[in-house]
């Protein structure tokens, strides 16, 4: 989420808020003004969060559902925390500090949902993110690319700041878009041995969990993403920053292996393709020996 995002969030409940605290009547013809402000800044953070992701009809009714579900949910508990009263000749509302609490919690659940799905590179990942520019600012590079997630664009980083080359964004190479489980709730439902999981390792198909992305539309999406870099870097080579997911979704496309067969990549490994128009080569996977130095 961007910072003009959390600054419009802050203000929109600066506005609830205040309205919150305020005796006023309750008006016998309904106007909205405040569900149309709200319904304005959901529907700025909704293309927020479409920007750059490829979400399947499914996972858009999904995510739609839930948001309806969470409003009518919280509302209500709103509605039923006021204070309502009768006095000169009108009915009188106000807001309790229940009301206020439930307002924030609102936007908070909004900002940590949004937030979880793209966290920033911890220190080891800072880390290894040096080490791993270390290594490849010796090869000779023609260009850079990195995903829309956040945490591409920092392990590129160093290797810019080496470098001198500005990445390319290029969204279709972001993670496989997971659904439900978006905001790293895939790595738990592993620990916590969720049946679901081992469906999908057993089918190896992500789109066993509700909302998420077919093979057809990730893996459509990362072979047109390379097929462009290649066409726009012949006979150069090119760094990509992308998920391991995704890399290991490109090499079971390079080599014809079964989907899941390269997924378990470490962080900052380095694995090589040669793209030709006849076919994809797969030249090393995962090595990880600038991580020994």
């Amino acid at each position: 989420m961007s910072f003009f995002s959390y600054a419009l969030g802050v203000l929109v409940l600066v506005f609830v808020l205040l309205r919150q605290v305020r005796v006023v009547p309750v008006r016998r013809v309904y106007q909205p003004r405040l569900p149309v402000v709200l319904g304005v800044f959901g529907l700025f953070s909704m293309l927020s969060y479409a920007d750059g992701r490829h979400v399947s009809p499914s996972a858009w009714a999904w995510v739609v559902g839930t948001l309806l579900v969470g409003a009518v949910g919280f509302g209500a508990l709103r509605g039923l925390s006021m204070r309502v009263w009768a006095g000169d000749g009108w009915v009188l509302r106000q807001g309790t500090a229940v009301t206020m609490g439930l307002w924030l919690v609102s936007l908070l659940v909004h900002f940590a949902g949004d937030a979880g799905g793209d966290p920033p590179l911890s220190e080891v990942g800072r880390h290894q993110a040096e080490l791993v520019a270390r290594s490849l600012a010796r090869e000779p590079i023609d260009g850079m690319y990195v995903s829309s997630l956040r945490r591409t664009a920092e392990t590129a980083a160093p290797l810019v700041g080496r470098t001198g080359i500005s990445p390319v964004v290029d969204p279709d190479l972001r993670e496989v878009f997971l659904g439900e489980w978006e905001g790293g709730l895939l790595r738990q439902k592993a620990v916590d041995g969720d049946p679901m999981f081992g469906d999908v390792l057993r089918e190896q198909r992500w789109d066993v969990v509700p909302g998420a992305e077919s093979r057809a539309v990730f893996g459509g999406r990362l072979r047109r993403a390379i097929e462009r870099i290649a066409a726009a870097h012949p006979g150069g080579v090119v760094v990509v920053f992308s998920h391991g997911a995704a890399i290991g979704e490109i090499l079971a496309q390079a080599s014809g292996s079964t989907p899941f067969a390269f997924i378990n990549s470490d962080n900052t490994g380095v694995t090589r393709i040669v793209v030709t128009p006849e076919r994809w080569i797969v030249r090393g996977y995962n090595d990880t020996a600038h991580l020994r130095d």
